[in-house]
Parts: C-alpha cells; sequence; structure tokens
C-alpha cells in the first residue's frame, strides 16, 4: 500500500477519514483514506498523482490517503505518489462538491424518510463522521441556502414552461 499526503480542509480531511478511513498496513493506530474505485474521486486522485520532484521535501500535509492503481494505466503507485498544490486545490474543490452532495442527500434521507429535524440530521451526519472543526450549525444554514437556491430553479424551470 503505497500513500501520500497533501492538505485539503480540515473539515473535508475529518469528512474522509470518517467515511473511508482504514487502518495502515504497518500502523494500526494510523488511518488512512482508502477511496472505492466505484466513487469518481478515484479517478481524480489518479489522474492528479505525478512524479515526485527532486526538489520537493518529503510528504506533508493533513489527510494521508492510498495512491490509487488502475491497471489500464502505467502509473506505478511507488514513482507516481506526489499530488502538486494546483492538484490539492482541485482535489479540496472536487471533495468540496462531493461532501455538499452527500449531506444534502443525507438530510433530505433523515427529513423525508425518518421524520428528523434538519438542524438534527446536520448533528447527526457530523456524529456519523466524526467531522469536529465545522459547526453543524454551518451545515443547516449551506443546507437552507441550496434549498432555496433549488427552488428558485424550479420556479424558473416552470415559469418557462408555462409561456
Amino acid at each position: 500500500m503505497h500513500t501520500t499526503r497533501f492538505t485539503i480542509d480540515a473539515y473535508l480531511a475529518e469528512y474522509l477519514l470518517g467515511k473511508w478511513g482504514v487502518p495502515h498496513e504497518n500502523d494500526a493506530n494510523r488511518l488512512v483514506v482508502q477511496i472505492p474505485r466505484e466513487v469518481y474521486l478515484f479517478n481524480l486522485l489518479h489522474s492528479l498523482t505525478m512524479k515526485r520532484p527532486r526538489h520537493v521535501p518529503g510528504a506533508c500535509g493533513n489527510i494521508e490517503m492510498v495512491v490509487p492503481f488502475r491497471k489500464e494505466g502505467n502509473k506505478r503507485p511507488e514513482h507516481y505518489n506526489y499530488i502538486s498544490d494546483a492538484g490539492a486545490r482541485l482535489f479540496n474543490k472536487k471533495t468540496t462538491q462531493f461532501f455538499r452532495a452527500d449531506l444534502h442527500e443525507f438530510i433530505d434521507n433523515r427529513k423525508h424518510v425518518h421524520g428528523d429535524s434538519i438542524k438534527d440530521a446536520c448533528f447527526l451526519f457530523v456524529a456519523l463522521y466524526q467531522v469536529k472543526s465545522i459547526d453543524p450549525e454551518s451545515l443547516a444554514k449551506n443546507y437552507y441556502r441550496w434549498r432555496g437556491y433549488v427552488r428558485e430553479m424550479n420556479r424558473e424551470r416552470r415559469a418557462y414552461l408555462t409561456r
């Protein structure tokens, strides 16, 4: 298992560790993130890996991830195990989108199927994935904004169809 380290937002690192964290094969006390092949973040991470430049020091960052290996490519994980700063920013952006989509789906499910309030669903989401660096109230606020945006888009679409 070859790993790489880079820096992303703290709440996203906690979320990924809570969702896909597995014990490291050499140190059981250390968790690494192993993204499943079915998730598009796996392919994104594979495309962002590159050979480590000579002038770059050892790996550092707040998240350690298993370097993906696809048999159809020539990117061997023992050589292609570096993510640049620009690659880390892109991965951060796509992970934020994935996080929000997962959050909104979780809240909708808890609200409509289980009858929980939005704030309770946010607290459950934070507890489920052990995210400590973001406030559940801010997640609820993000959900309210997103829901307002979706409602506005549906209103515009209905107005267009009734013309």
